[in-house]
């Protein structure tokens, strides 16, 4: 069984022809940044939710030794701390379909990159140019 956390190349979602695609500027950037600007506010979102959940254990322990008259909050109820477990959950679903579907896409326009640049084009000035040739040519 590969160890996921040192082979790197299981975790390549993009492909090598859609990243030397980008690279090369081939592929459009702004769904990447549409992707990371959402990406960046659920993880500002997500990190926000983990913080609150990690000091819970703290109010727990402040609410149990709080003394008579004392107004400490008391703490998230297990219940509700189990409620956010599926949350998160589905945020990273979401996410990597999202991620999924971009990369699939930029497989696309990869293929349509390079079979654009196989393409023979022929410029205007091309193709004066070749007919001036062919009659001087045959002339």
């Amino acid at each position: 069984m590969a160890d996921f956390l040192t082979d790197t190349a299981g975790l390549n979602i993009f492909s090598k022809d859609a990243t030397d695609a980008a690279y090369r500027g081939a592929i459009c950037s702004a769904p990447f940044m549409h992707s990371l600007e959402r990406v960046h506010g659920v993880t500002r979102g997500l990190h926000e939710l983990f913080s609150l959940l990690r000091n819970n254990e703290t109010q727990r322990l402040n609410y149990e030794d709080r003394d008579d008259g004392d107004d400490v909050a008391p703490p998230f109820s297990f219940d509700s701390i189990d409620n956010f477990m599926p949350l998160g959950a589905a945020v990273c679903e979401l996410l990597q379909g999202d991620i999924e579907r971009l990369a699939r896409w930029a497989d696309m326009r990869a293929e349509s990159a390079a079979d654009e640049a196989h393409a023979p084009s022929v410029s205007r000035r091309g193709r004066k140019a070749k007919d001036s040739s062919a009659e001087a040519e045959h002339g």
